[in-house]
């Protein structure tokens, strides 16, 4: 809802998320004096694609059709960046996975690691305008999608006593994810560039521990309470430029995102025959999330900044 000259105006907006992913996994396990020892091979075919599409009330009763407009925080009444960056994205994923479990004195022990990476990558970004004073333009920007991811994750149970157990947990996992393309513009954006990157980091730890206990033959519980750090960093940068001129709309830290949470998980399981047992499980979080959204737009004479911030908690049962 935006105002001009004293009348209220109004735009509409769709958001829509595609993803299609085909994977073939091949898994291998061998028994190693005493401990097992296992791996993974994971192919995957994955395509994304996100597209926005906002419908712009003009004065007069005429409208403007953007469609993944590119500019975000630079037009603030049609930025829709933190909803979803748009992007049309086909690629490869290689993931390889290795652990190692058994037993170390009385201790149970497990040790897994991952790493993965991306190739034969394509990534578009087509951007369309249909204005009624300012005409038709598109802006079909064509480039590769490209990153990698690596974690690990440890896992004990140490016995206290007869039938009763301590199971501690660490984990760690960082991924890195790149689109990137360029263009010439057509219509009314003919006879300027374009070029452009948006990145998406995830970091995460996660530890904890808690207790397992035997309560007769077939029936255990569990608790344990573990604490998960989660960072997210986005960035969105466009570079447009033609003879004389240039702009850089810099979406840097858009968002950067940092949530500590605390997590409760609790687990039971009963045998009532050799072939049927029931399992439960109940998870609650609760985490404090910190958000920073900047923008910064040059063009060479009026450069601005754009900061902001958001405090606030998230939190969940499953």
């Amino acid at each position: 809802n935006e105002f001009y000259f004293g009348t209220q105006y109004y735009h509409r907006y769709s958001l829509d998320s595609d993803l299609d992913t085909f994977a073939l996994r091949l898994l291998y396990g061998h028994p190693m004096e005493g401990f097992k020892l296992g791996g993974e091979i994971e192919l995957a075919y994955r395509s994304e694609e996100n597209e926005t599409s906002n419908n712009e009330d003009l004065l007069f009763g005429d409208r403007a059709i953007h469609t993944n407009l590119p500019f975000g925080a630079y037009l603030q009444h049609l930025n829709l960046f933190p909803f979803m960056y748009p992007y049309d994205s086909k690629y490869w994923e290689a993931l390889f996975k290795g652990s190692l479990s058994g037993a170390v004195d009385d201790s149970e022990v497990a040790f897994t690691m991952w790493s993965g990476f991306i190739f034969a990558g394509d990534n578009k970004l087509e951007h369309r305008l249909v204005d009624p004073f300012l005409g038709s333009g598109s802006i079909d920007l064509d480039g590769d999608v490209k990153g990698w991811r690596i974690g690990g994750e440890l896992w004990l149970r140490s016995p206290l006593a007869e039938n009763f157990s301590l199971p501690i947990l660490l984990k760690v996992d960082y991924s890195k994810k790149t689109r990137e393309g360029d263009a010439m513009g057509t219509g009314f954006w003919a006879g300027e560039s374009f070029d452009y990157e948006n990145g998406d980091r995830v970091f995460q730890v996660e530890a904890g521990g808690g207790l397992d206990m035997g309560l007769n033959k077939g029936t255990r519980i569990a608790a344990g309470i573990y604490y998960n750090y989660i960072e997210n960093k986005n960035d969105f940068v466009l570079n447009e430029s033609a003879p004389g001129v240039f702009g850089i709309y810099d979406h840097s830290k858009y968002p950067e995102n940092r949530e500590h949470r605390v997590i409760l998980r609790l687990a039971g399981e009963s045998e009532f025959a050799p072939e049927i047992a029931m399992r439960m499980g109940l998870s609650i979080f609760y985490g404090y999330v910190k958000e920073n959204f900047r923008f910064n737009f040059t063009d060479g004479i009026v450069p601005t900044e754009d900061k902001t911030s958001l405090d606030g908690h998230h939190w969940g049962i499953g």
